[in-house]
């Protein structure tokens, strides 16, 4: 089954035509689910062949382990003045999903793509999904993949003075909340948070929230059902900067953010109210509202606004890896 045309006359028209071949995904019954976003990533899977290889691997942890999947190209390898290998910068990705969806195969192409465009690693974490893990379980497995990069730097030939946090939607909260547990714990400074169409609060109350009931790729019913099952057994008394980075404590010395939101999605106003938050506590923030677009609109790369986007991210990659601090 696939949605009807979603009707504002502001949808860029690129993205009207993609929305029509969208599938109804119910986040409840989530076998099918996870079989129609399989499905939806290899048909919208974008570049492949860009010169990257890849390693999948699992970082050990109690609980048996964290699969990833790693990104390396031939400019990842860098070397000094006289010949010597630096130290190479690395991003560390979460997938979008809902916390629901999606594995290391839902953005195998962005991410190939960073790593070609940017010469970093890409490490792409495939933490476990609710409502089987509900929180923290998805926090637990990136906190352990980014303790390990960290530990493992040298090891690894990595620069962990210039590692990103980055992920899209939910993989987005997952970033922020990895950023607020950097700096909680004194793991690292990152260079970047990058944050595209995040979700950021639980409260459900933004006034996108209330607008956007039913637009592609993401609905008000979609929002609610993914706290739900992501939630578990936590209470709303629980709601701090680990389950939804807007109710964090304080977000001053946190890492500047780059933050990507669609005009027509419903997670529109919780981004830029946490882009606010950032930078009412002093953390640098660029901000971006894509006209005419709706969630996860940047995974249709064959839409010039989708490129225009992912350009940006690139662009805002290699800025933060070029500083010198």
């Amino acid at each position: 089954m696939t949605r009807s045309l979603f009707a504002n006359p502001r949808l860029d028209p690129e993205l009207a035509a993609a929305s029509v071949l969208l599938p109804e995904i119910d986040l409840r019954a989530s076998t099918e689910a996870r079989r129609l976003e399989r499905t939806l990533s290899a048909e919208i899977g974008g570049l492949s062949d860009l010169g990257v290889t890849t390693r999948d691997l699992v970082v050990p942890t109690p609980e048996g382990g964290v699969p990833i999947r790693w990104y390396e190209s031939q400019s990842s390898r860098h070397t000094d003045e006289t010949g010597q290998p630096r130290p190479t910068p690395v991003i560390l990705y979460l997938h979008g999903g809902a916390f629901v969806l999606g594995g290391l195969h839902s953005e195998h192409g962005r991410c190939a793509e960073y790593c070609a465009e940017t010469g970093a690693v890409v490490v792409s974490v495939d933490y476990r999904l609710a409502p089987e893990n509900p929180y923290p379980a998805a926090v637990e497995d990136g906190l352990a993949v980014l303790r390990w990069l960290v530990v493992e730097a040298e090891d690894l030939g990595l620069d962990v003075k210039r590692i990103v946090l980055a992920g899209l939607s939910a993989g987005g909260c997952l970033a922020a909340v990895l950023a607020i547990a950097a700096r909680d714990q004194g793991l690292c400074r990152p260079r970047l948070q990058m944050l595209i169409n995040p979700v950021t609060d639980s409260s459900l109350s933004s006034p996108s929230m209330a607008e956007f009931t039913s637009t592609p790729m993401l609905t008000t019913t979609h929002s609610h059902d993914m706290w739900e099952l992501y939630r578990g057994a936590a209470t709303p008394a629980d709601a701090d900067g680990m389950l939804a980075p807007a109710h964090a404590a304080t977000h001053s010395d946190l890492a500047p953010a780059f933050i990507s939101v669609a005009e027509l999605d419903p997670l529109r106003d919780e981004g830029i109210t946490y882009a606010m938050s950032l930078l009412r506590a002093g953390v640098g923030v660029d901000l971006h509202c894509y006209m005419g677009t709706y969630h996860a609109f940047d995974s249709f790369q064959k839409s010039r606004v989708a490129r225009r986007s992912r350009t940006d991210q690139i662009n805002a990659l290699q800025r933060a890896f070029a500083r010198s601090s």
